[in-house]
């Protein structure tokens, strides 16, 4: 029988036997499986059985999800499948007979290096991404390469490209155009954020917007005593005392939208480990957003707090529904 193995290398790894038939994964009680996560929809997935194999149909939810570490719509599921709901993790296992047809198909030479999940030391094949047994990724164990020319991922060693037949030759015998062309590759990989960073707590957000508001708070209070010395000492009327009132006024939006436009975090973010990155996976987010984060995040203070609260609901406030943005943890 097919199974279901949620966050697999967890304490709480939890398996279900797949039936044959719908099942409907969400945050709501009513759900066939439940995922008590805040960035999980109410009705998030369903895993439909056609009589052959499983689909996965994710049903429009509002953080969508991840198989394999690309983000779908609905995809039939192979052995060794790993879904990202939220931030949890979910295995598929096909039934035994189908995993034990696929591996007899495989044999390898009697020289070659036995290759185990550094997990679990369970066996697995080459070109496997992520363990079949308890979702760990494989990656690092093997030879993987990325060609230059058209980006394909290569496993095993080779010294040709298999999707485009560039070479992969090592980077001194490489020609000045193909070194051009691997600089910009790296480049562009740079600026793209790994989807497989969990998104951010409610607690740690909480915290880092403590922080930045005590910062911004004691920023206002030093450059307000400046005009209030003049204002107190000197003229009362005078011009320059109501000039440098603006400067603390400024301070506080330059703050927020200074960092999260240059560092893409606040310095209380950064203490919590935590990272403001677009949907559309850029890693940076650019002065637009950061202004429209900002737009949103005074809407919430006005609102006393409202535009806080819709992260109860689906995991994103006001601002980052506006600006598309995401908070995530910086590591896993």
């Amino acid at each position: 029988m097919a199974k279901l193995i949620i966050n697999p290398q967890m304490p709480s790894r939890k398996e279900i036997d797949l039936p044959r038939a719908d099942l409907s994964i969400g945050r709501d009680p009513t759900n066939d499986v439940v995922i008590a996560d805040a960035l999980v929809s109410r009705r998030h997935a369903l895993i439909v059985f056609d009589g052959r194999e499983y689909l996965f149909h994710d049903c429009q939810s509002s953080n969508g999800s991840l198989l394999n570490g690309a983000r779908v719509s609905e995809r039939r599921l192979a052995d060794g499948d790993v879904l990202w709901l939220g931030a949890s993790r979910l295995l598929f296992r096909a039934p035994e007979s189908a995993v034990e047809g696929n591996l007899a198909k495989v044999i390898q030479h009697p020289s070659s290096r036995r290759m185990r999940c550094p997990a679990c030391d369970h066996a697995f094949q080459a070109g496997d991404v992520f363990c079949r047994n308890c979702g760990a990724t494989l990656e690092a164990e093997q030879a993987v390469s990325f060609c230059a020319s058209c980006n394909a991922r290569v496993v095993g060693p080779a010294r040709f490209c298999n999707a485009c037949g560039d070479s992969l030759a090592p980077p001194s015998s490489r020609s000045l155009s193909y070194q051009r062309r691997l600089d910009r590759a790296d480049r562009a990989d740079t600026s793209a954020i790994d989807p497989s960073l969990p998104a951010a707590s409610v607690e740690k957000r909480l915290l880092a917007a403590l922080v930045d508001l005590l910062a911004a708070a004691s920023l206002m209070a030093l450059l307000s005593l400046p005009p209030l010395g003049l204002y107190l000492n000197f003229d009362k009327s005078s011009p320059l005392a109501i000039y440098l009132m603006i400067l603390p006024l400024l301070s506080f939006p330059m703050y927020f939208v200074g960092f999260w436009a240059t560092r893409s975090a606040t310095p209380g973010k950064e203490l919590m480990g935590l990272l403001i990155v677009r949907k559309d996976g850029a890693k940076r987010i650019g002065i637009r957003e950061a202004l429209v984060r900002f737009v949103g995040f005074c809407i919430s203070l006005v609102t006393l707090g409202l535009g806080f609260m819709m992260i109860l609901v689906d995991g994103e406030t006001l601002h980052d529904r506006l600006a598309e943005t995401r908070v995530v943890e910086r590591s896993l």
